[in-house]
């Protein structure tokens, strides 16, 4: 699983985070560059060319200090971005870390899901990757793997 994660997040490196929201159980972010998509009904709104949508547990830190998670007020969690990718890595259970250009990081820890032999665990999507402007499926990370 870490090599495929890695791979469908390299085209990130080099690239902005500009937008994050953090809602309760969601932490959404835009990357790349701002484009203006029209949903439904006509209404516009400003995407990145890619995007991220983290539903499990994550933290935001700078050295060994958290400086956000999903407990984090908006005003801390809108003072995170903007910044620029420069590196990431995955875990063969679908973590990941993403370095940024000022010397932070974004941990994205999945939790152990125990079962019984022979049972398969309930799916929960963790994290999904995506282009908001293509039809294409997510790259989603979930508590059976790649979706």
């Amino acid at each position: 699983m870490k090599q495929a994660i890695e791979q469908k997040l390299r085209p990130i490196l080099g690239l902005p985070i500009w937008g994050i929201e953090n809602m309760p159980g969601l932490l959404s972010l835009e990357i790349g560059d701002h484009q203006v998509l029209f949903q439904n009904g006509g209404e516009s709104k400003e995407r990145g060319t890619f995007a991220m949508n983290i539903e499990c547990s994550w933290s935001w830190k700078k050295g060994n200090e958290v400086v956000a998670d999903p407990n984090s007020s908006a005003a801390a969690i809108g003072r995170l971005v903007p910044v620029t990718c420069l590196g990431l890595s995955a875990g063969d259970d679908g973590s990941l870390e993403i370095v940024f250009d000022n010397g932070a990081r974004l941990l994205v820890s999945t939790p152990m899901v125990q079962t019984r032999i022979g049972v398969r665990p309930p799916e929960r999507q963790f994290w999904a990757f995506f282009e908001p402007a293509e039809d294409d499926p997510r790259f989603v990370v979930g508590s059976r793997g790649i979706k």
